[in-house]
């Protein structure tokens, strides 16, 4: 299948039979990378973060969390047209249990993970 959106190049033709799909706790090998597949759900049922070691010289553990949380003034905070206050509540949790250094989100730039209240 094919990907695209208004205004930007349609993505390579994918084979579906090279698509993997991740459920919570798979852990990927990737280029020298442990991956591990964490469910976030709330912002959409499927939502899942990447807890990645071994990446950028080993300089840490890395968390990519997309849209599963929202940051602002040093804290997580709940997305935008999301979840109930329990599932935050759950979801905030299991990332601060991931012991990343670094914090990803898709639109709410880099945060290390210890000045997040």
């Amino acid at each position: 299948f094919a990907a695209s959106a208004p205004g930007r190049e349609s993505l390579p033709d994918v084979s579906l039979d090279r698509v993997q799909v991740v459920q919570d706790g798979d852990l990927l090998e990737i280029e020298g990378c442990t991956v591990k597949c964490i469910a976030l759900p709330g912002h959409t049922t499927g939502s899942m973060a990447y807890r990645v070691k071994g990446w950028l010289l080993d300089k840490g553990i890395f968390l990519f969390t997309g849209d599963a949380v929202q940051i602002k003034n040093n804290g997580m905070e709940i997305h935008p047209s999301t979840m109930d206050e329990s599932t935050f509540e759950q979801n905030t949790r299991r990332i601060r249990e991931q012991g990343a250094n670094y914090v990803f989100t898709a639109h709410y730039g880099v945060y290390e993970m210890q000045s997040l209240a």
